[in-house]
């Protein structure tokens, strides 16, 4: 494993590019992001982790994982992985099943994540059938305003909005994000 830095802004994972780590954040704060639709879809902080679908898969990364205050995190590759899992041939039995049940049945079925928007079972936030009610929140915010989220009851029957998730302020976002102080509305 190696330890990692990163500062505000800076991207850790980049959504459409091949990722072979999974990240252990130890302190800090971090966003997720789905950049062709312009979505916050989290925040991540200390003992949280990300990148498990693509060190597993070896699909290209859903989402853009980016600081928004300084961050440490432990990385894990797949090579250091394999070069300690060699010494235990079940590690390597278990991660070869898992990665071979995703490929055979093209599902994140075998890695019992939890949607970050419904928490649900077996499907990411970009899949979920309420990502529509958040996809876009970033477009048409000011500087300074709630960022809406969804969130759900034990029983995942009553969606309610939350704005509570994250306000932006003027460096928490990357460049290339163009959140204008002009715009008003929010997206329902």
């Amino acid at each position: 494993m190696d330890q990692e830095t990163s500062l505000p802004s800076e991207e850790i994972v980049v959504e459409g590019e091949p990722g072979d780590q999974l990240y252990f954040i130890i302190s800090g704060k971090t966003v997720i992001l789905e950049r062709k639709s312009k979505t916050l879809i989290d925040c991540l902080q200390a003992e949280q982790f990300f990148g498990e679908i693509s060190f597993f898969s070896g699909f290209e990364r859903a989402c853009t994982v980016e600081a928004i205050e300084p961050t440490e995190l432990l990385s894990l590759s797949k090579d250091s992985f394999f070069k300690v899992a060699n010494s235990f041939p079940h590690a390597i039995a278990t991660f070869n099943k898992i990665h071979n049940e995703i490929d055979k049945k093209n599902s994140i079925k075998p890695l019992n994540i939890s949607c970050y928007i419904c928490k649900h079972r077996n499907h990411i936030a970009t899949n979920c059938r309420f990502f529509g009610k958040i996809k876009g929140n970033l477009t048409k915010k000011k500087r300074g305003e709630k960022v809406k989220n969804i969130s759900f009851d034990e029983n995942f029957s009553n969606a309610k909005e939350d704005e509570s998730l994250f306000v932006l302020n003027e460096s928490d976002l990357s460049s290339s994000f163009e959140v204008t102080d002009a715009e008003e509305d929010i997206v329902e």
